[in-house]
């Protein structure tokens, strides 16, 4: 199971650069200040979606209430930024 993981770590994937065109009018647009760890957080994912590997990210702790989202829709737009496609399920 670890060399199949190992395995599909290596596999090359294409990055998304965000450019902030999209991203920063949103964040601009919400009814509360974002905090210090909510924008840290969101740009930890901004780093790691640019980066070719793959990304494997559970954001915890300084992403409460509608801070979770917000960063949720920030990463999906970081990939709409990069000409990627997200998506969201609908799952909670």
């Amino acid at each position: 199971m670890a060399l199949a993981r190992a395995a599909r770590a290596q596999i090359a994937r294409i990055a998304s650069k965000g450019n902030g065109t999209l991203t920063d009018p949103v964040l601009a647009a919400l009814p509360y200040e974002p905090s210090l760890g909510q924008l840290r957080a969101i740009g930890d994912v901004a780093f790691r979606l640019a980066s070719p590997g793959r990304m494997n990210r559970v954001v915890a702790g300084a992403m409460w209430r509608a801070g979770k989202n917000a960063g949720g829709v920030a990463a999906m737009l970081i990939v709409v930024e990069g000409r990627g496609q997200a998506v969201d399920d609908g799952t909670d």
